[in-house]
């Protein structure tokens, strides 16, 4: 099966446009793309029939209304559970190890979404569980980007409940390992919710840029090595990237999240 090259420039076009913070003028289209600038003009002029771009009589180029119809039919049919059950499988495929999504209510985890692994030693999870949110690093992964408000009223509800041995209880140590969190962009947590688990996590967005979810990898202890942790950090970012994308997020990550890697300590 080919590509049709007239609708391949098209979507890019419409792509560079959606991805750009300012209008652009057909020549800088052209140019970053490497079309002609003639058949530039063609495809604009196409694509403004059809109310996909709209054009101003400055010559810059914006998105059209037609995007818009088309992008709120996408949401109105989105359904983020089989989203997150679709990119979960396909992460556990990259990693065989057991994937799961979670979102936060209130101090705890609901997990919504899992792809089991096939190894005999591994995870098992279920869809409907709850969790203490600060003992897991999926949860981590919510806390960490909750306003400054929500945080202090998270802290404010009572104690931290301690699951294992290693669970953090001290207020003042998960808000600095939040802060660790933001600044790396991805969670992490060994033994915290069950002494023989291992967990690296990170932030599901939307279209608005907002941390709704969190996907993590778990691992059984005796499979993380320090390179391990390593590899399923990048993982577990990609994977949530990729999820996010299909719910309408454009950026790669917020809040200067730098997504280094980190310790598994």
């Amino acid at each position: 099966m080919r590509i049709v090259p007239a609708l391949d420039r098209g979507l890019k076009i419409l792509s560079l446009i959606a991805a750009s913070e300012k209008r652009l003028k057909v020549a800088e289209i052209a140019k970053q793309l490497g079309i002609p600038r003639s058949a530039t003009y063609e495809l604009i002029f196409t694509l403004a029939q059809h109310g996909a771009v709209q054009q101003f009589d400055n010559g810059e180029v914006a998105l059209g209304h037609q995007v818009l119809i088309i992008g709120n039919a996408y949401n109105s049919r989105l359904d983020f559970e089989q989203c997150a059950r679709s990119v979960a499988e396909t992460v556990m495929q990259a990693c065989n190890e057991t994937v799961q999504v979670g979102i936060l209510e209130e101090r705890q985890v609901l997990y919504i979404a899992k792809a089991d692994s096939t190894q005999r030693v591994r995870l098992v999870s279920s869809i409907g569980a709850r969790l203490p949110a600060h003992c897991t690093a999926l949860g981590k992964a919510l806390l960490a980007w909750l306003p400054d408000a929500q945080w202090q009223h998270y802290l404010a509800a009572g104690p931290l409940e301690a699951l294992t041995a290693h669970s953090i209880t001290d207020p003042q140590q998960l808000d600095q390992q939040r802060r660790d969190i933001v600044a790396h962009g991805v969670a992490w947590e060994r033994c915290e919710s069950n002494p023989d688990v291992a967990c690296v996590a990170a932030p599901v967005w939307n279209a608005a840029g907002e941390n709704i979810a969190a996907m993590s990898i778990s691992v059984p202890i005796t499979r993380m090595s320090e390179t391990r942790f390593t590899e399923l950090q990048a993982v577990v970012i990609a994977g949530a990237l990729q999820l996010s994308a299909q719910l309408g997020y454009r950026g790669l990550a917020q809040n200067n999240a730098t997504m280094q890697v980190v310790s598994p300590t």
